[in-house]
């Protein structure tokens, strides 16, 4: 998790991983 993008934020909420 170094390099997360603005879209990666939004994603990470939408997909629980």
């Amino acid at each position: 998790m170094a390099k997360i993008p603005l879209y990666t934020a939004r994603n990470k909420k939408n997909q629980t991983s």
